[in-house]
């Protein structure tokens, strides 16, 4: 899931201009709502909107590199994420290409800034960004996974190199993310007088669905639009919760990050350490004639956003999910063409494991079977994808 965004920390949702703003001044307004001090000068580098967007997709290809990209292109249509004739590097370039602010790289240390403005005529949202100088509190955002970097070394504590589960790394990327959101929610709190109250209303508003549509646009694929910001709401809503607003406590999840996007959705499960996520294992599954290409883990937010996908409701999805304990897919490619995949997943209670099975009840395109609290999903030979999916639905 999130191994798409790994490189690109901060992907700020407005093209305002970061020209003319004092940097120094947002450095010190940072480390004073963050509680630490930079350790050494942050490398700032102010681009053009096309220079922005050419570091963005460099910085894609080198953290996905075409082979990767199509195996995980593959992965994304066999489970319906995907419409069946969508390019996976097209809709990362939509989705990222034309939108980033800024970016901070934790492998270079460098802080990318836009110094452009592009202002879409018109529009109510980009108006208000306008109008509050929303540019310096994306800088503010920078500056806080800068910051981050050089007190915990983001690659290496949050360990946004391993691969091979991609729900960990949501985790993880959800704790960055948040931390430095909320950091920027903190500026704008201060800056304008706000309570914590207007803080956590401005914070609810930003989460609702249908923000969707109007920050990153109606033809992103869904399933990439809810992933990428996961990491920013649900992680500031975890990173809230779970530090109070200690500064120490904010430190103690890059030391102990949080292992599943089940403790990011549930925070009480990361303070209380007694839910760690269980090992699934898809090893000896075969298909004939077909050949693996993909394996993986979904977690519990990946599983509710397939849920909705394959025709469940929004609340369904989320209640059906709950209780996740594990899960491991492997997807096939056929020898003449098409994709298959077994989804092992295992409950923390049978009533769990039968909330789960049911919701797949009207599925046609997959075989569900359960022992207690596990249950297996195997995609049907020759059966189409979920038809919202094949008719390439993406909201």
């Amino acid at each position: 899931m999130s191994r798409l965004l790994l490189s690109l920390l901060s992907i700020c949702l407005f093209c305002l201009s970061a020209s003319g703003y004092d940097i120094e001044k947002l450095r010190a307004e940072t480390e004073e709502i963050r509680g630490l001090k930079f350790r050494s000068p942050v490398e700032v580098t102010r681009l053009g909107g096309k220079q922005m967007r050419e570091v963005v997709l460099r910085e894609l290809d080198s953290d996905l590199p075409p082979r990767e990209l199509a195996v995980r292109e593959k992965a994304l249509k066999a489970f319906g994420l995907l419409p069946p004739g969508a390019d996976l590097r097209k809709a990362m370039e939509s989705l990222l290409g034309d939108q980033a602010a800024g970016i901070y790289d934790p492998r270079k240390k460098k802080l990318y800034v836009r110094e452009d403005a592009e202002k879409a005529e018109g529009d109510p949202l980009f108006d208000m960004a306008s109008l509050l100088d929303m540019g310096e509190f994306f800088v503010i955002h920078e500056m806080a996974h800068a910051l981050a970097d050089q007190h915990f070394d983001l690659l290496k504590s949050l360990a946004l190199d391993e691969k091979g589960n991609d729900d960990r790394l949501a985790a993880a990327m959800a704790a960055a993310e948040g931390d430095a959101t909320l950091t920027m929610f903190s500026a704008m709190a201060k800056r304008f007088g706000l309570s914590e109250g207007d803080i956590s209303a401005l914070h609810e508003f930003t989460d609702a669905r249908s923000v969707l549509g109007e920050f990153i646009g109606a033809d992103v694929p869904r399933f990439l639009a809810e992933t990428l910001l996961f990491s920013y709401l649900k992680g500031m809503s975890f990173v809230r919760e779970v530090s109070g607003g200690r500064t120490g406590a904010l430190d103690r999840i890059y030391r102990e990050p949080p292992a599943s996007t089940e403790q990011v959705l549930h925070p009480a499960k990361y303070i209380r350490k007694d839910d760690p996520p269980k090992r699934v294992s898809v090893g000896g599954e075969n298909i004939p004639g077909a050949d693996p290409v993909s394996e993986g883990t979904w977690g519990e937010f990946a599983t509710g956003l397939i849920l909705e996908e394959w025709g469940a409701g929004e609340a369904s999805s989320l209640k059906a999910s709950e209780g996740w304990g594990g899960d491991r897919y492997i997807v096939f490619e056929k020898k003449g063409g098409g994709m298959l995949f077994v989804w092992k997943t295992i409950w923390d209670t049978e009533k769990d494991a039968r909330e789960f099975e049911a919701s797949l009840a009207g599925v046609g395109s997959v075989a569900v079977s359960r022992r207690g609290a596990e249950v297996t999903v195997r995609s049907r030979p020759g059966k189409r994808g979920n038809e919202k999916a094949a008719k390439g639905d993406k909201r």
